[in-house]
């Protein structure tokens, strides 16, 4: 299954789920949650194991020959340990509670976090100044688009289930093009393909804000009346 197949699937399930989560009983947050992680794991098994599976275990060597086996286990860990990290801090705020809401938080979250973070084990093998950047600007834009689909604008003029739909499929479609396009660039060697997905990126990071900017413009207007 190609990357277009996965973003299509995963995009139009995340825009369906306001409507699905109240029928399943389930909450909209932790719905997207489910959503994006089996998107995500998706992309991971169809797309980066089996569609590019040579290009991948290309890059598994060169890792595994920068950071030996045996040494260096905080890098060749280190998407483990930032997920249990984000399952610590989860714990922690939220008083070690465990409904139904609580555990499916507690496995999506530090899941979706591991596989986010995966993409950027490929830069450890660039000491380009210029990777710190592109690192920043991963972690600030995918923060920003989770925190997005988990708590949507809400607009007075738009039905509340329609700006939700739209936001979760910018949020699921913004995740997956971007990290595809950084595990392109920084682990498969495909240069060119960062620059060739940032415009599609930003485009979206640009559709995804505009009920922020329209809920803006209504507290505007409401404070000149």
């Amino acid at each position: 299954m190609s990357h277009f197949m996965v973003l299509v699937c995963g995009s139009l399930a995340a825009a369906a789920s306001p409507i699905v989560a109240p029928k399943i009983g389930i909450d909209l947050n932790s719905m997207i949650l489910i959503i994006t992680l089996l998107s995500l794991f998706f992309q991971e098994l169809l797309v980066i194991q089996i569609s590019k599976r040579r290009e991948n275990i290309a890059f598994t060597r060169r890792f595994y020959r920068r950071y030996p086996v045996g040494k260096y286990h905080l890098v060749r860990y280190s998407s483990s340990i930032f997920a249990f990290g984000i399952l610590i801090l989860l714990l922690i705020f939220a008083n070690f509670g465990f409904s139904r809401k609580h555990i499916i938080f507690y496995v999506c979250l530090p899941l979706i976090g591991k596989l986010l973070y995966e993409p950027l084990l490929g830069t450890y093998l660039h000491e380009n100044k210029k990777t710190i950047q592109f690192i920043f600007a991963y972690l600030v834009i995918n923060i920003f688009a989770l925190t997005s689909g988990l708590s949507p604008a809400e607009l007075s003029l738009v039905p509340d289930s329609l700006t939700q739909s739209y936001v979760l499929l910018m949020t699921v479609s913004t995740l997956l093009t971007l990290r595809l396009a950084y595990y392109q660039s920084f682990c498969l060697n495909n240069g060119g393909s960062l620059e060739s997905q940032i415009g599609h990126v930003l485009m979206a990071l640009f559709l995804l804000s505009l009920p922020e900017a329209v809920r803006i413009g209504e507290l505007l207007l409401l404070e000149l009346r």
